[in-house]
């Protein structure tokens, strides 16, 4: 089931971005027609620590359970939603010949693999037909993540008992809250976060390019740092 259509008929929803060093958590509730923040929280956690095979789930774990009961109000809701950072995942617009959506099963993953610098062996792979690119083509949106990613996210939910519903890219999810339905204009998303930057572009509401930049927060932190002489600490104050 797509996510919008999830959201039209469930009261509750928890959001959670594990981040680069951090879990932001946000609660959830309809009212009034539409979902509205409840409650919301973050903490801290290592660097990396969910982005690497040998992650230390049971530490992030901990961190999500902590967010839950330190939040006020008190966060109980057990559906969630979560988005892959952009610099682990793939997303590129691919044009293949009109064809059914069966032939589409074979064409897809066969086209992606000349795009994607991993074996098909290593990656999730997911796909969605955008529109006619030609009389004699369209345009497909392909999204590839690697499988020890996604697995790391499935294993940590189940941890902390949360029935994770979707999981997306960041990017994707990011225009669902910032792109009108009908929008007519181009839209740039920038998503930054401490160690990268990701870029989505977007035309009357697709997604169209996506680039992550290797730098961040992080960076900009630093060079304040550099350039008045302080400590990171008081640069990130600073910032």
């Amino acid at each position: 089931m797509a996510l919008e259509k999830f959201m039209k008929i469930k009261e509750t929803l928890l959001g959670v971005d594990i981040g680069y060093d951090s879990v932001k958590i946000v609660a959830l509730r309809k009212g009034n027609g539409f979902h509205q923040l409840r409650s919301s929280n973050i903490i801290a956690i290592p660097p990396k620590s969910l982005q690497q095979k040998s992650a230390d789930l049971d530490k992030i774990a901990e961190a999500i359970n902590t967010a839950r009961k330190t939040a006020r109000p008190r966060i109980s809701e057990k559906l969630a939603v979560s988005g892959l950072p952009e610099s682990k995942v793939f997303t590129k617009i691919i044009q293949v010949p009109q064809m059914t959506d069966e032939e589409l099963k074979t064409a897809v993953p066969n086209e992606a693999a000349r795009h994607i610098p991993l074996s098909l062996d290593e990656i999730y792979l997911d796909w969605q037909k955008l529109g006619e690119n030609s009389k004699n083509s369209f345009d497909v949106l392909v999204v590839a993540a690697p499988k020890f990613l996604v697995e790391n996210y499935l294993v940590l939910f189940k941890k902390v008992n949360l029935e994770l519903i979707a999981i997306e890219t960041k990017g994707i999810a990011a225009s669902r809250s910032i792109i009108k339905k009908g929008e007519e204009n181009t839209i740039i998303i920038l998503d930054i976060g401490a160690e990268a930057t990701g870029i989505s572009i977007f035309d009357l509401g697709s997604i169209k390019f996506s680039y992550t930049i290797p730098h961040g927060g992080n960076t900009l932190t630093k060079s304040i740092a550099a350039a008045l002489k302080m400590t990171n600490e008081e640069a990130e104050k600073l910032k």
